[in-house]
Formats: structure tokens, C-alpha cells, sequence
């Protein structure tokens, strides 16, 4: 059995490594394309065999254990020789496709986890001390791969399902669920599964509802939502059970505070909505007799007990602080109802009161303002033209040269590009040439261009390129429809170099004969790109300086450090100049409609804890066409755009593009699909959060009914309706939602698909670039979206993508939104007071009858408008008391008392109640003196 030595570190699901020897039944491995769970380890002594090392390192495999290469599955010694001991176990195992597998020698490149490396050197060792050393293999479920001190590695031996992995290994573009290698944007690069579940639309919703819970898991907040509590505490004062506290638990701390309480879902206006001030309300019925009191908490990790439910909840102590978590303590008055009064003046019904906020969420790390322009070098001589700040500079130098003689040899030479850095960089060398023959040929045309890039400095070469290319020979003679033949070279190369002083240097030659006219171009291009290969950022991230925040790229960015609920990811995992350039896109402020303007893009959403990582990543990502591509061992990030990374309204004719393929550098051909109905739609329905409906799941549509494009698109479709329901959770802007709608329509009718294998190199090109295809022979030239980046068999790097158009990408103001008609419907829950009651006094005349004359009050009022009014309740008492006796009921505005005594102050009030049974306010007439 092929083995490894105890020491060896392997690759945990989590990111972290473990010496093999300490690996458990159970444990979580990282495979090349599935997690692994060990289901038995092998543990069999060296005895007879060696022990190899790679590249001076340490001796860790036995000879037959197979390595990754981009070559396939290789083995130091890989065959069947019964006379070498060190080769029998691979008579001894289950994979047939690892039967043939070539042998692993220097030169080789191995896959890493972040790559590959080439085999500089393999040595072994053996001694006999060693005879009884164990040595180790695993057993795993799916795909029988692992990482063995960061190479990706066979358990040939170790059995396990899942069976090999394919000849053609995906070394960029697989998503590993628990250590993500790349994340793509359904939206961006999937067409065939458009549309997002219905459950997003529901959550939308349910983040509305309270929920009776202590082991709940706990949402997080960002930007601006409303959202109900989990009620993780709820107890009465014990003795007459006057209060009920409860502690309603409402997201992930820290948030920026609140701005809208609901009970029961009416409006409450707290006196405070301030961190840990204990307040009541002015709004009636809650605010009378103190019938609600509350106490906001914004989650911050040193918050102290809730001091309302310290004072009175049997059960709650100064240790209950729910550091790091936003709630809200209440406690709520219940109190006896012993009249019909009191039963019209409780505001609560029956069961524990439901509560919603409305919640500024987590306070976050802002990249926009994170950093400055980095100045990373200059240019100290040059014969081009130069344009920008050195953080984005480009020199070229252009040479136009014709040719009429019949022989000649001529040389295009510039050596003026001179430029410092002052960091390490990325500097990008384009060089081209092109001569045009026109006319019958006769003779040789013979191109060539080369350049170096010298460190002045030290005085050596730090790289060095050059191409080469003839025309043909040719004898008065000319193909039948053509009489121009054109040789076109061309370097594009993106080098990494360190601070220094540079020169660059080239010499380019081009060689005629005959006595046609013949014409050269030449162009040079040099340009330090606008940010080094990584921008350091060393505050960690729980001493960042944060802030409320709904940019997108900054709730991604949060997520993917916090180590409560999220990621955790160290800085060093992150592109942090890509990352900024796209938080600025986000923020980019463009037309709306007509007359109203808004950010590019905004995030508001309640993320679930009880989701993976992997998809609310994917849901964080959706809601701004964003792609983020691990190369390079870091995150990279994009939004799909029309191709300026700097203008989110910019539509470029011809935007800048990673690389170019051609005639040149693809192999074997390329394949170009077409769309087709399992893509192409003609109809978006897009939900998205409408703050204007308290944060209600709201939809719209694109194309209108009846519209141009609407007619357009469906004649193209032969009357048929494609239609696509897409839910943005995040999302929380009309226009935002239309835009996304409008794009996702375009660019599924232009979803041509692309596939071909190029010799050029892989290192600098990721998920979400884009690069120019041109081949003559189907007359394709054009851009597209890389999606998918493979490493084959023959070391060719396999390309995938989908067709990019510009124009699909237009932000275009939208019409504004209807009008909503203002509904003034009544409240019945809301009963106005009557007004202006006024009390006159005298005496009865009832002497004809043989009874004494008795004083009285006669109350008037002006009535009360109420749609739903039932009856007055009329009161009085003496001034000097302090309890109020109902004198009567009445559907008038008039109501007579008596008997009052005469020289007696009084005062009265008058209420009205509606057929709800709800009671309105008293209006009062005080301290009148009977007459």
C-alpha cells in the first residue's frame, strides 16, 4: 500500500493542516473537487521501501504513490516489477485508471492547492533502523484525493468511492463547499439555472415574524431592514403578575441603532431609541400609566445587562448581557381591568405581544475610504505619449515604415522607455507589428520583434521575449480573390518586478524582397498597472474602524473576515485593490428615473445563520452581479459590467480584455455554441424588499406589456413566452431590481458559449475577465466573459466563456414608479375624542308637580368624526376628588346631570367608543361652578 510518513501535513476541510498520523475516522479532508470524510486509516509498516523527497524537502511518500501533474496522475515508480518491492502494491488496488499512469521525474509540475510547482529535483532515503517506522494512508468516501504537504495526491490503495478524478483537472473555477476556491454569480455565469428559489421570496417575509426560541440562530443585519424578534426571555414580576418582561433578540451586533418600533404591528414612538436607555412612549394607550416601557441594545461587545429586566424579571441577572447581539428589552403593564374603561383603554390582546423594528444594521469596515492612490512608480524617460497619474500610466511608441525597394533589411529600434518603481508592480508589455502586401508578391517578407527588460541598477536582463513570422516565399504568383497578405506578431506580457530602475529595450526587424510595395507598423505599449501585485492591509479586523454601511463589496467583505458568523479569513486572503475598485463602482451615483438618482448598487439584507457560507455568498454576490475568483492565493473581485471597472455608465466600443487568443495560440480549434430556449428568456419577474411596504416582498417586471422591446423580443421568439422569476433578498431598491432585470433579459438572448484550449499562460487571466477571440475561418472576432478556466492534459489551458456585449449593460433611467393613491381610510383601532364640551348649570322647574326645584349640568360637546361611532361615555365628579362617576351613555351631544349641588365645583369629561368597543380620550371641562 502506498503511503505516507506520520509527519506528513494534510489538508482539513476548514483550511487548517494535520499531521496524518493525527488524522481521525471522521475528520473533514479538502479533495480536489469534494470534501472527504476518513473512513478508515491504513497504518502498515516502511519495511523494505524507501522514503522520497521533492525539491530538498522532507522525505514523506513511498515510491508508488501518485501525484497530481498537469500531465495526469503520475508515480515515482508507477509500474508492476515483481523483482522491486518498492512496486508491489501496485499490483494491489481497486482504480483501474490509475493502472497506466506515467512516471513522476523532474521537470514534471505538480498540482498544489494553489497551483502547481515543477520538480526540480527527487531524492530517497533508506535506513534499516526504519524497518518497523509506520507509514499511513486514508480511506475516504468521494473522491479519493487530498493534499500531502500542499500536493494533491491519490489514496490509491486506500479504496473509498468516488472513483478517480477526470484526465483533465480543474484547477481553477471548482467550488470546494467549507474551504471555497471561487465563487461565481449565478446571474454573471450560469444562465442555465437563472432563477432563484421561491424560499428567498419567503424568507424576505419570515425575517418579519417573532419566533419563540433560545437556541434560534441569529441573523445578521446589514444595511437597512425590518425585522421581528426571537423571544429568548419572557417572565412576569412573579407577585401579581402586573408586568410581563420580555427580551426579544433581533440580529448580530454591532448595529447602528433604530428607527421605527412596531407592537402588535402599530406604530410606537419610543421617548429614545438610544443604546441601553430605559424609556417609555407617547404613543396612546401605551404611553398612558406607563403600560410599555423599553430599552434598545445595539449588540456592542462590552454592553452591560438590561437594567429594565435586572429591576424586575425573576431570572435575569447583570451576567445576562448578550454581548455582541442587538435586542430589545420590554416590559409590558398589564393591568386589571375593572370597569368597561378599563377594558377600552387596554392595548393589548391576547398572548405575548409581537414586536418589530426597524433596524440600521452592522456597523462595518468601509473599503471606499480605506485607502489612497498608491504611487507606484514613474517614468524617467520615454518617446511615446504618456497620460494619468503613475498609479495608471501607459507609454507607447509607434513607428510606421514602408519599404520599395527590392531588397532590403531594415531595423525598428526604441530604447527610450526608461521608468522606477517604487514598489513591486505589475507592468504590462504590449508589442505588435504588421506588414501589408499589396499586389502580385515576389520575393520574402521575413518579421521578427524581440524586447528586454534591463534592471539598471544591477545591469542584468529580467525578462525577455521575442516572435517571429514569414509571409512565405513567393514567385509572381497570387491566390485567385485576394491581393493582400498580411504578417501580424504580436507580445502581450504581464511581468511582476520588484522596486528598482528599469529600461526597456527592443530591436525589430523586418526583412523584404522584391518589388512590390510593402508597409510595417510597429507599436509599443508599456504601462505600470494601477495597483501592486497586492495591497497590504495589516489592521486586523477586530480593530477596524467601522461604520454603517449597505456598499455591497463592504457586506461581502465583513462576512467573509468576521470569525463569530462568518469566514474568518485572515487580510492576506484578500485582493484588497480589486475589492476597493468595485466597492467605488457600487457606490457610483446614476440615474434612477428622470429626476431621481441612486447608487449603482446597495446591499440591505438579513443574512441567515443557519445557511452555508458558500450560498449566502452566492446571495450576497447575485444582488450586484459579482464574481469573485481565488487566483493567485487571494479573492479577487468583479462585478459584470460593461467593461469600464472604473465607470459603472461607461459603455466601451472596445474595452481592455485580460488576453487575446487567435490562430496563434489556440489548439485544436474552438467550439462556439449558439443560444437557445434553455437560456434565452424574454420575460423577467424580479422580487426585491420594497421599504415603501415595510420591507414586504415586492416584484417587477421587464419587458412592459405591450412595450417595444416587449414586441420585439417576442417576434423574435415566435410569439412563444420565455419567462424567468428571479427573487434579489438583498435588494431593496426599485430601480436597482429593474436594471437587473432589464440586463438579465439582454444578456440571456446574447448567451453565445465558447470553448477552446490556448498555449497562453494562465497565471494572470481569472474567472470573470475578458478576452478577445478572433478566427478568420467562421469570421469570429469578438469578446467574451471567461467562465471557467481549466488546466488539460497537455498543459494547454482550457478556456470557456460567454459572449460580451457592451450595450446589454446600459443604465438607462427608468420610468418612475405609479403613484400609489393615499388611501385615508378610517382606523378603527383609533378613536377621535369629541371637542369643545362645554357645561352650563341651573335649576329644574318642577314646582306644578309638587317637587322641589334640584340643580343640574348640561353638557354639550361637538361630535366626534368617526365612521365607526357607537355611543358617548359622559363623567363628572366633585373637583376636590380624584375619581371620576360614569353619569351615563348617550348617541347625543348633549347629556344633562343631576342633582349637583349648587356653589359645588365639578369636573367633567366625555369620551367616545366605537363599535369595536374602543374608547377614545377624554375631553375635559374643568372646575365648573353650579349656578
Amino acid at each position: 500500500m502506498c503511503c505516507f510518513a506520520g509527519d506528513t501535513q494534510i489538508k482539513l476541510a476548514n483550511g487548517e493542516t494535520k499531521a496524518i498520523k493525527d488524522i481521525r475516522v471522521g475528520d473533514q479532508i479538502k479533495g480536489a473537487k469534494k470534501l472527504n470524510h476518513v473512513k478508515k486509516i491504513h497504518t502498515p509498516f516502511l519495511h523494505f521501501r524507501k522514503k522520497y523527497s521533492i525539491n530538498d524537502g522532507e522525505y514523506f511518500t513511498t515510491a508508488e504513490h501518485p501525484f497530481q501533474t498537469t500531465e495526469g496522475w503520475k508515480a515515482i515508480k508507477p509500474k508492476k516489477k515483481w523483482w522491486d518491492p518498492e512496486t508491489w502494491s501496485n499490483w494491489f488496488h481497486n482504480h483501474q485508471d490509475l493502472d497506466n499512469i506515467g512516471q513522476l521525474k523532474v521537470g514534471d509540475k505538480i498540482i498544489t492547492e494553489l497551483g502547481q510547482i515543477e520538480i526540480k529535483k527527487i531524492k530517497s532515503s533508506w535506513n534499516p533502523l526504519n524497518w518497523f517506522e509506520k507509514v499511513y494512508n486514508l480511506t475516504l468516501d468521494n473522491d479519493n484525493t487530498y493534499y500531502a504537504n500542499n500536493y494533491l495526491v491519490h489514496n490509491k490503495g486506500g479504496g473509498g468511492g468516488g472513483g478517480i478524478i477526470s484526465r483533465v483537472f480543474s484547477f481553477i473555477g471548482d467550488i470546494v463547499e467549507g474551504v471555497v476556491k471561487i465563487f461565481t454569480s449565478p446571474f454573471g455565469l450560469d444562465l442555465t439555472v437563472p432563477e432563484v428559489s421561491a424560499s428567498q421570496t419567503e424568507q424576505i417575509q419570515g425575517v418579519l415574524l417573532n419566533k419563540d426560541s433560545g437556541i434560534t440562530n441569529i441573523p445578521i443585519v446589514y444595511g437597512t431592514r425590518m425585522v421581528g424578534g426571537a423571544r429568548v426571555f419572557v417572565s412576569t414580576d412573579g407577585a401579581s403578575n402586573e408586568y410581563l418582561y420580555v427580551a426579544y433578540v433581533l440580529s448580530e451586533g454591532q448595529v447602528e441603532g433604530y428607527t421605527q418600533l412596531l407592537i402588535d404591528d402599530i406604530v410606537v414612538t419610543p421617548s429614545s431609541f438610544a443604546h441601553g436607555v430605559e424609556t417609555g412612549v407617547t404613543t396612546s394607550p401605551y404611553s398612558d400609566e406607563s403600560r410599555l416601557k423599553v430599552q434598545f441594545f445595539d449588540g456592542r461587545d462590552d454592553q452591560v445587562a438590561s437594567s429594565l429586566l435586572t429591576g424586575g424579571a425573576p431570572g435575569w441577572t447583570s451576567n445576562h448581557r448578550l454581548r455582541g447581539i442587538a435586542y430589545l428589552a420590554c416590559r409590558f403593564r398589564w393591568k386589571k381591568i375593572e370597569d368597561q374603561a378599563d377594558a377600552d383603554n387596554n392595548p393589548y390582546g391576547g398572548g405575548i405581544p409581537n414586536v418589530k423594528v426597524t433596524l440600521q444594521g452592522r456597523k462595518i469596515f468601509d473599503l471606499t475610504g480605506a485607502y489612497t492612490a498608491q504611487n507606484v512608480g514613474s517614468f524617467t524617460g520615454q518617446t511615446g505619449t504618456s497620460s494619468g497619474l503613475l498609479n495608471r500610466r501607459t507609454e507607447t511608441a509607434t513607428r510606421v515604415h514602408s519599404v520599395s525597394s527590392q531588397s532590403s533589411s531594415n531595423t525598428i529600434q526604441d530604447a527610450g522607455v526608461t521608468f522606477t518603481l517604487n514598489q513591486e508592480a505589475q507592468v504590462k508589455i504590449i508589442q505588435e507589428m504588421s506588414t501589408q502586401i499589396s499586389g502580385t508578391p515576389n520575393g520574402l517578407v521575413d518579421n521578427s520583434i524581440n524586447f528586454t527588460v534591463e534592471n539598471t541598477g544591477t545591469g542584468q536582463t529580467v525578462f525577455s521575449d521575442s516572435d517571429s513570422k514569414v509571409i512565405g516565399k513567393f514567385s509572381n504568383s497570387q491566390p485567385t480573390g485576394t491581393a493582400n497578405y498580411k504578417a501580424n506578431l504580436s507580445i502581450n506580457q504581464t511581468i511582476i518586478l520588484p522596486a528598482g530602475n528599469y529600461r526597456f529595450s527592443d530591436v525589430n526587424t523586418v526583412t523584404h524582397s522584391g518589388t512590390v510595395t510593402r508597409n510595417t507598423q510597429y507599436y509599443l505599449s508599456v504601462q505600470i498597472e494601477d495597483a501592486p501585485v497586492q495591497e497590504d492591509h495589516t489592521t486586523l479586523y477586530a480593530n477596524e474602524t467601522t461604520t454603517h454601511s449597505n456598499n455591497p463589496v463592504n457586506v461581502l467583505m465583513d462576512y467573509m473576515r468576521n470569525p463569530r458568523y462568518g469566514k474568518g479569513l485572515s487580510n492576506d486572503a484578500f485582493h484588497w485593490n480589486s475589492w476597493r475598485k468595485m466597492a467605488k463602482l457600487c457606490d457610483q451615483v446614476v440615474s434612477y428615473t428622470s429626476s431621481t438618482t441612486g447608487k449603482a448598487f446597495t446591499c440591505d439584507a438579513v443574512v441567515e445563520t443557519s445557511t452555508s457560507i458558500m450560498n449566502n455568498c452566492k446571495i450576497l454576490l447575485v444582488g450586484f452581479r459579482g464574481i469573485m475568483p481565488f487566483t493567485q492565493g487571494v479573492f479577487r473581485l468583479k462585478i459584470e459590467n460593461a467593461g469600464d471597472d472604473d465607470n459603472i455608465e461607461s459603455i466601451p466600443s472596445d474595452p481592455p480584455v485580460s488576453f487575446s487568443a487567435n490562430e496563434d495560440n489556440i489548439v485544436g480549434g474552438l467550439q462556439l455554441i449558439g443560444d437557445n430556449k434553455e437560456t434565452k428568456v424574454n420575460r423577467a419577474r424580479v422580487t426585491y424588499v420594497d421599504p415603501s411596504a415595510d420591507y414586504q416582498p415586492n416584484e417587477v417586471i421587464y419587458p412592459d406589456d405591450g412595450s417595444t422591446d416587449d414586441t420585439t423580443f417576442l417576434n423574435e421568439d415566435n410569439g412563444q413566452r420565455l419567462e424567468a422569476t428571479l427573487s434579489l433578498p438583498t435588494v431593496a431598491s426599485r430601480e436597482q431590481a429593474l436594471q437587473y432585470a432589464e440586463v438579465f433579459v439582454k444578456r440571456s438572448r446574447n448567451a453565445k458559449q465558447i470553448q477552446f484550449a490556448t498555449t497562453i499562460a494562465g497565471s494572470n487571466v481569472a474567472v470573470g475577465d475578458l478576452c478577445r477571440v478572433t478566427s478568420p475561418n467562421i469570421g469570429l472576432d469578438g469578446q467574451f466573459r471567461i467562465t471557467d478556466i481549466r488546466l488539460n492534459a497537455e498543459g494547454d489551458i482550457q478556456v470557456t466563456g460567454f459572449e460580451h456585449q457592451p450595450t446589454i449593460y446600459t443604465i438607462n433611467a427608468k420610468s418612475a414608479d405609479i403613484t400609489r393613491p393615499t388611501l385615508n381610510l378610517p382606523d378603527p383601532l383609533t378613536v377621535p375624542a369629541p371637542t369643545g364640551v362645554t357645561v352650563t348649570s341651573g335649576s329644574t322647574n318642577q314646582a306644578s308637580s309638587g317637587y322641589v326645584a334640584e340643580s343640574r349640568m348640561n353638557v354639550t360637546w361637538t361630535a366626534a368624526a368617526d365612521p365607526f361611532f357607537k355611543e358617548y361615555i359622559v363623567q363628572y365628579k366633585l373637583a376636590a376628588d380624584s375619581t371620576y362617576v360614569t353619569a351615563g351613555l348617550t348617541n347625543d351631544t348633549q347629556f344633562f346631570i343631576a342633582p349637583v349641588s349648587s356653589g359645588e365645583q365639578y369636573d367633567v369629561r366625555v369620551a367616545s367608543r366605537n363599535e369595536l368597543n374602543k374608547r377614545s380620550n377624554f375631553a375635559n371641562a374643568t372646575r365648573h361652578t353650579v349656578s
